[in-house]
């Protein structure tokens, strides 16, 4: 037995015991000889409970049968009973041989009332611990982790965050230990001052005396927000949300900076390059407006008299990667009243780094584009400022994206207008004087070669402001008798333009003071009052009311797709609700007015239509998206056909996809039925209008003269032809429904039972819809023999669409031909229906089993048979 166990003699000796509750954690076992196996069971539990140093723990075996009076003053009622006593005060119980129960009470008993003693325990251990107990706060669970730590150093902080991160996925979401989690993380990041203590112990360890420890810490603030996103979906704390959660950080770190600019006024060394990558990061993310708002534009507020903070912004700048650079020159440029500001935290960058160059010169100004013309003049301005090779670089660029005549025909008007505001900016500030001969030469030609393009182009908007682009870049390099005036009409666009060229920029003067220049915030220790007074001014500005100007042109709401291949590119479009439902409400109008022409387009337009979600809830959203789909597989049924019949069987397709892929191909086949060759596609004439209004007048002077020399003797009314349109195309819509293969990812015999169902009554139309033809006859066999595999399911809905596909094939194929090729077949699935009328429980069932047998009776009377297929059913009661 361990020697913290131990039996008690007298009952005097007990009170020696409780004494030593005030240091540790007391357990009276009370037991007896005829619970003498149980006993031994709790004794283990102790035992293990003492040498695995959960908590420091004395135990006392008591026999209740010697020492009554113990037992009753405890009011023992059960055998084997433990009674935890701390500080001579009971603080639970445990009847009986509750194993898990007594370790939990013995672990909370010594971390709430002696977490002194526990030093030494090893720290995932101790967190498993923790998260059963309750009001465990996180100063308490700072010094239960690192004891070794100074209480006023953060790096303990960073350590425990970090095993809270990595207990956190071990942890159930509904439960005590999951909600005790988000509390201590919640302490830490919002709570007092424990983030930020963390971030000054980082910036003041010069000897890097944590790193790993460090670099661990970063990981976890960054994947913090995602690991809580994906762990509580819905049920995910406001806190904790993206934005709120790295406002804090960012916050934090720009209050760590100013500590830092402290320090470094001192002399003092301080580490930046790990926020400066945190910063990087967290704008890569999707928050670099966030990031600008609170730290870049604080830097370059403060960097206009302090060479410390210069220093900082362009430490920033250049230990980022090029996608979180990124997205930290974007707000940047967007937002920097003029390019001074960037040229203090950027310097001489874009000539030292490859991709800082490649993205100033060619992404920022071709690739991507922008609504607002300043940020070009903040970023031309600043390659001006810094080299004239940089904006030879940029107008070389420039004037390849601007006549590039297959870039031109799919690029957008705003792109369009971006790269011409970039031209005028260019020629605007460039210095042609330290250009050489032989790249202006180069520079002329192109731009007579993109003048004729835009001659040519009918777009009024892009061919006007293109020639105005052309026309100031050839006077820019205009030599000798080379001169070109066009005949420009100055549109809106094209006074923007002439503007823009006269040295005239809109900038976003929210941020600006009447001379021009940032405010400047000079006490660097008013940070938070700043953030504070910023925070309030946009909650006041919430209930401004917007002016509206009368003068203003309203974006037109009636814009319609005119091409198959904008209407695409519309419905695959997340960020424009407005152009995509646009697309879709249009859809089936522009398929149906291109007929086969859409052919070319068939499976992606199909593709784009069945993936397509109401992610903004539009009203008709089903209905525009079927009609759609129905139309597109009316007019290309082969294409559509076989790409539908493909995605049905597909993995990854959910149940809804399947289903409307059914219903897609029923009522396409239906309406394909009813067409007749005669019906003309639009667009499919080859006749102008002249010609086809010449032949129909001809026609009718020439039916006229018929009718006034024609003598009609009344007869008997012939029904009128029919050729089925849809039969030459029915095998596309039927054969691969019933494929069978055992890697479909479908189980339609047991678990999709609704869709073998939805599938059966989808066979049954499209038979239907080719009744009477040819390939009906293939059909019908291939059909009843696919029936015949599953006429005995055990749901009633299954076998009502298997009897409903039996009466189509009755009705669909020649009857010469069921008689004499699918006579066997018919006899057979006879026998079945007679065992449905006589045993079937299903009303219904017997109900259209009994219709099918009348028809089969009456094809039979037809058929000069009449006794083949006669029965006599039993009467059945009910």
């Amino acid at each position: 037995m361990n020697s913290h166990m131990v039996n008690i003699d007298v009952d005097p000796s007990l009170e020696n015991h409780l004494k030593k509750s005030n240091d540790s954690v007391l357990v009276l076992h009370f037991w007896a000889n005829f619970q003498a196996q149980k006993s031994r069971q709790i004794n283990d539990v102790v035992d293990e409970a003492i040498k695995t140093k959960v908590a420091p723990i004395e135990c006392v075996l008591i026999d209740v049968e010697k020492y009554k009076g113990i037992a009753g003053r405890y009011k023992i009622e059960t055998i084997p009973t433990s009674v935890i006593i701390c500080k001579e005060l009971e603080y639970g119980r445990v009847d009986g041989c509750d194993d898990s129960r007594l370790m939990k009470l013995m672990k909370e008993a010594g971390f709430k009332n002696f977490p002194s003693q526990i030093k030494k325990f090893p720290k995932e251990e101790l967190l498993a611990n923790l998260t059963s107990s309750e009001d465990i706060s996180w100063d308490t669970l700072l010094f239960l982790c690192c004891s070794n730590v100074p209480e006023d150093d953060g790096r303990g902080d960073a350590i425990v965050f970090n095993l809270l991160i990595n207990s956190l996925n071990f942890t159930p979401v509904e439960s005590s230990g999951g909600d005790k989690l988000l509390n201590l993380m919640k302490q830490f990041i919002f709570d007092g001052s424990h983030l930020d203590r963390s971030f000054i112990s980082i910036a003041t360890d010069s000897q890097n005396a944590f790193q790993a420890d460090r670099d661990a810490f970063a990981i976890s603030l960054l994947k913090f927000p995602s690991i809580i996103a994906n762990k509580y979906g819905l049920k995910t704390p406001p806190s904790f949300l993206p934005k709120n959660f790295f406002t804090r950080i960012l916050s934090t770190i720009m209050s760590t900076l100013i500590t830092i600019n402290d320090r470094l006024e001192r002399g003092q060394s301080s580490q930046f390059e790990y926020f400066a990558r945190i910063i990087g990061k967290i704008a890569a993310q999707g928050y670099s407006d966030i990031v600008y708002d609170l730290i870049t534009r604080l830097i370059c507020q403060n960097s206009a008299d302090n060479f410390i903070w210069r220093r900082m912004g362009s430490k920033m700048m250049e230990v980022q990667s090029a996608r979180c650079l990124e997205s930290l020159l974007r707000p940047l440029l967007y937002h920097s009243p003029n390019h001074d500001h960037i040229k203090r935290i950027m310097g001489d960058l874009p000539i030292r780094k490859p991709e800082v160059r490649y993205l100033m010169t060619k992404k920022f100004t071709t690739i991507v584009f922008f609504d607002k013309p300043c940020f070009l003049d903040n970023l031309i301005g600043y390659l001006a400022s810094i080299s004239n090779d940089l904006v030879v670089e940029s107008m070389k660029n420039l004037v390849g994206a601007w006549c590039n005549e297959r870039a031109l025909r799919t690029r957008y008007y705003a792109h369009h207008f971006h790269i011409c505001s970039g031209l005028i900016f260019v020629c605007r500030l460039l210095d042609t004087g330290k250009i050489d001969s032989q790249t202006c030469d180069e520079m002329i030609q192109k731009v007579i070669g993109g003048i004729e393009i835009y001659l040519k182009n009918a777009e009024i908007e892009l061919r006007l402001t293109g020639l105005y682009a052309g026309q100031v870049i050839l006077a820019l390099f205009e030599k000798g008798e080379l001169h070109l005036d066009l005949e420009i009409t100055e549109t809106s666009e094209v006074l923007k333009l002439k503007r823009l060229h006269e040295g005239g920029c809109i900038h976003d003067l929210s941020r600006v003071s009447e001379d021009g220049e940032i405010q400047s915030a000079q006490d660097l220790g008013s940070f938070r009052s700043v953030q504070e007074h910023d925070r309030q001014c946009k909650d006041k500005s919430n209930d401004i009311e917007p002016q509206v100007n009368a003068n203003e042109e309203k974006p037109s709401t009636n814009r319609k797709p005119k091409y198959i291949v904008d209407c695409i590119n519309g419905l695959l479009e997340s960020d424009n609700p407005d152009w995509r439902n646009a697309c879709l409400e249009n859809a089936c109008e522009l398929i149906r007015k291109n007929g086969p022409m859409t052919e070319d387009y068939a499976e992606d337009l199909a593709r784009a239509l069945l993936f397509l979600d109401d992610d903004f809830f539009t009203s008709n959203f089903e209905k525009d998206r079927r009609e759609a789909m129905i139309a597109l597989t009316v007019s290309c049924p082969v294409s559509s056909a076989n790409y539908l019949t493909k995605c049905f069987f597909d993995r990854n397709v959910v149940l809804q996809r399947r289903l409307d892929i059914l219903v897609i191909l029923a009522a396409s086949s239906v309406e394909l039925a009813k067409s007749t060759p005669s019906q003309s596609l639009p667009g499919s004439s080859s006749k102008n209008s002249q010609d086809l209004f010449a032949e129909k007048w001809w026609e009718r002077v020439v039916k006229e003269r018929i009718e006034q020399k024609t003598k009609v003797f009344p007869s008997s009314s012939q029904p009128k032809s029919h050729i089925n349109t849809f039969a030459k195309v029915a095998p596309y819509f039927f054969f691969p429904l019933m494929k069978n293969d055992f890697n479909t990812p479908i189980n339609l015999m047991t678990d999709d039972y609704f869709l073998l169902a939805r599938l059966l009554y989808t066979l049954g139309i499209v038979l239907d819809s080719a009744s009477q033809a040819f390939i009906s006859r293939k059909m019908g066999l291939s059909l009843i023999e696919f029936l015949w595999a599953v006429r005995y399911h055990v749901e009633s809905f299954v076998r009502k669409a298997i009897i409903f596909c039996f009466c189509v094939i009755l009705t669909a194929v020649p009857p010469v031909f069921l008689m004499e090729n699918m006579h066997h077949e018919i006899v057979e699935f006879q026998k079945w229906l007679i065992e449905v009328v006589n045993k079937d429980c299903d009303r219904e069932c017997v109900t259209r089993a009994l219709l099918a047998l009348d028809i089969l009776r009456d094809i039979s009377d037809s058929q000069q048979r009449p006794n083949e297929f006669s029965f006599t059913p039993l009467i059945r009661k009910g």
